[in-house]
């Protein structure tokens, strides 16, 4: 049997938790914020910041610093680079004006042209079809294999039903044959299709309902399982 939560179970439920929660700090009225809420050790060290004093930056302190060759400040205390420096490393993304060919690179014997790239006296041929590769000449085409299924099975979308009390001689591809057998319910009728050198076997048309649950096996949830719950 399930349990499950209904309307009116649901509604119980937030009462319940609305009177968990009344007795909160912020639902008592003798309990009020305020205008000091920390201890007397976070209020000292507050007052201690007054004369604060701002550290000279090292690399193992975090601190002021001032501002030198190559760059520039202004009033708003916006900091700008200038130029005049030297960078030691800059991500790609960030290079300006990069070269859009290899010639632009000071590469003089290295081509692309189409599909064929030339590196010196060397050049290759980029395939643009797996036939052009040596391990991919055995692959089938979509068209191909779904001719093929085709020719196997007959065509998949295109299923038809025959109802007999026994299998014919031979069958047809594309056809599902209801064969009539001792069952009873929904299993009245076993299934076969014709391979094309035999029948097989694919089902029945029985369906087993057995381990799903009925309307009657869910159980709504009571008030006094919900007390339980929640510790009332």
């Amino acid at each position: 049997m399930a349990k499950y939560l209904d309307e009116n179970g649901l509604l119980y439920y937030n009462q319940k938790l609305n009177t968990k929660f009344e007795g909160k700090v912020d639902k008592d009225g003798n309990k009020v914020l305020s205008d000091v809420n920390f201890t007397s050790a976070y209020e000292n060290k507050l007052n201690s910041l007054k004369n604060y004093v701002l550290p000279m930056a090292s690399s193992s302190t975090l601190g002021g610093v001032k501002v030198g060759a190559g760059l520039s400040i202004s009033p708003e205390g916006t900091l700008s680079a200038t130029g005049g420096g030297t960078a030691d490393a800059v991500d790609w993304e960030n290079v300006q004006d990069k070269p859009t060919t290899i010639a632009g690179y000071g590469i003089s014997d290295a081509s692309i042209s189409g599909q064929k790239v030339t590196l010196g006296s060397n050049s290759v041929t980029v395939p643009t079809n797996n036939n052009q590769l040596a391990n991919g000449a055995g692959y089938q085409t979509a068209s191909q294999v779904q001719s093929a299924i085709a020719d196997a099975v007959g065509d998949i979308t295109g299923f038809d039903f025959q109802i007999a009390e026994e299998l014919p001689g031979t069958g047809q591809k594309g056809v599902i044959y209801l064969i009539s057998n001792s069952g009873t319910g929904q299993n009245i009728y076993d299934e076969y299709i014709w391979t094309g050198t035999a029948f097989e076997k694919i089902g029945t048309t029985d369906v087993d309902l057995s381990n799903y649950w009925s309307k009657t096996d869910l159980v709504a949830i009571t008030n006094g399982e919900i007390d339980t719950i929640v510790g009332a």
